[in-house]
This record gives C-alpha cells, structure tokens and sequence, in this order.
C-alpha cells in the first residue's frame, strides 16, 4: 500500500517531487502513530495476549462494515 500511494502522489505533483515526498511520508507516519499507541497500551494495559485478540476483533468489526455496505456505485438516493 505505501508504494502504491507514493507513486500516486508524486506522479499527482511531477513539479514538486521532493515536497510531495516529504509531505507523503509525514502523513504515513502520523497514519502509524496511533496504532503503535494504541498497541502499547493494550500491552501495557493487558498483556500481550490481549494484542492479537484487539486485532481479531478489529478485523471481525472491519468485515461486518464491508459486508453490510452496499456495493460502490448501488446507493439509492430518495426523493425529495
């Protein structure tokens, strides 16, 4: 994933490289900071144990959303 937006930025910013890469990889990295947070805190907080059972019940909550969503492009709007 991060090559993948990397490249999409700087292609998005041909003129400005080196800035789009700087901004770029502040924002990947502000994207780290609250899972390693948040990770050291459930150690802290209740063992290492509790760190895999976090990122089950994450990723259970993630499939539900994906499939209770409607597919792209299918949402129906009402009438006024």
């Amino acid at each position: 994933m991060s090559v993948a937006t990397q490249a999409w930025v700087r292609t998005a910013a041909l003129a400005l490289t080196e800035a789009s890469a700087a901004v770029w990889a502040g924002v990947f990295n502000a994207g780290i900071a609250p899972g390693s947070l948040a990770g050291g805190l459930v150690v802290d907080r209740a063992g290492n144990h509790a760190v895999l059972l976090t990122a089950a019940l994450l990723a259970a909550a993630g499939l539900l959303l994906t499939l209770l969503s409607p597919p792209p492009g299918t949402i129906h709007r009402t009438r006024p």
